[in-house]
């Protein structure tokens, strides 16, 4: 039996999941695929997961999914189009990694980087 260490405890230790959560309406356009595609590769090199939500445009949804920032279930968001109000993601954005797509000119937009601020170990 080989010992397979704990990924939770792992994940308590470092105050950080390793985990990002990408929102979207509709995951199925060809433009939207392409770029998660991207997305998913460059954080897998930089040793994270990323879980793709979709939203539907439903509220309710997206604060439950906003819920799991709280949670620390995900170290951070990448949001493209939200029903969440400005104020409700400025708020959110002021406790949690958001990167809110939506703000951001991606027409012909080939690039772009997203830096996470991660808890400082104690």
């Amino acid at each position: 039996m080989q010992y397979e260490p704990s990924s939770i405890a792992r994940e308590l230790r470092m105050s950080q999941t390793r985990r990002i959560m990408v929102t979207a309406a509709n995951l199925t356009s060809p433009v939207v695929d392409e770029l998660f595609r991207g997305m998913e590769r460059r954080a897998t090199e930089g040793g994270y997961k990323v879980f793709f939500a979709p939203t539907s445009k439903n509220y309710d949804r997206e604060v439950d999914l906003m819920d799991q920032l709280v949670k620390r279930v995900f170290d951070g968001a990448v949001l493209f189009g939200s029903t969440l109000s400005a104020k409700e993601l400025e708020r959110a954005a002021k406790r949690y990694n958001i990167y809110n797509a939506a703000n951001s000119c991606l027409r012909g937009l080939r690039a772009f980087r997203l830096t996470m601020r991660l808890p400082q170990k104690t």
